[in-house]
C-alpha cells in the first residue's frame, strides 16, 4: 500500500496511508498531541492517479501548503519537498 512520508519541525516521524487523518486525536491514523491550536481531524491526505492531495478539513482552522492557504473543504497536490502549515508551530514537510 502506497505511504506518504512526512517529518515535522521536531523530527517526529509520520508515515500516512491513503485516506488518513492528520490531527490532534489518534483516532485518524497521526497525530499531533503537541500542538494546541491542530484540530482533531485537521487535514486528511489521499492518492489519487499516483499524486497526493491534502484536503482541508476543518472548517475553523487553516492548513497551508508551501505557505498558500487551503480553504475548507478543497484540496491541494502535494510532492516531496512541499512544506504542510497547520498553525504557528505544526509544520510537516513531504518526504
Amino acid at each position: 500500500m502506497p505511504a506518504l512520508h512526512l517529518t515535522a519541525k521536531d523530527g517526529q516521524k509520520l508515515v500516512a496511508k491513503d485516506g488518513d487523518f492528520i490531527g490532534r486525536t489518534e483516532n485518524g491514523g497521526h497525530y499531533l498531541i503537541e500542538f494546541p491550536t491542530v484540530f482533531p481531524n485537521h487535514i486528511q491526505v489521499f492518492k489519487r492517479e499516483r499524486v497526493w492531495y491534502l484536503k482541508n478539513v476543518c472548517t475553523s482552522n487553516r492548513a497551508y501548503v508551501n505557505g498558500q492557504e487551503v480553504p475548507w473543504g478543497t484540496e491541494r497536490a502535494i510532492k516531496s519537498g512541499d512544506v504542510l502549515r497547520f498553525s504557528t508551530k505544526a509544520h510537516l514537510t513531504v518526504l
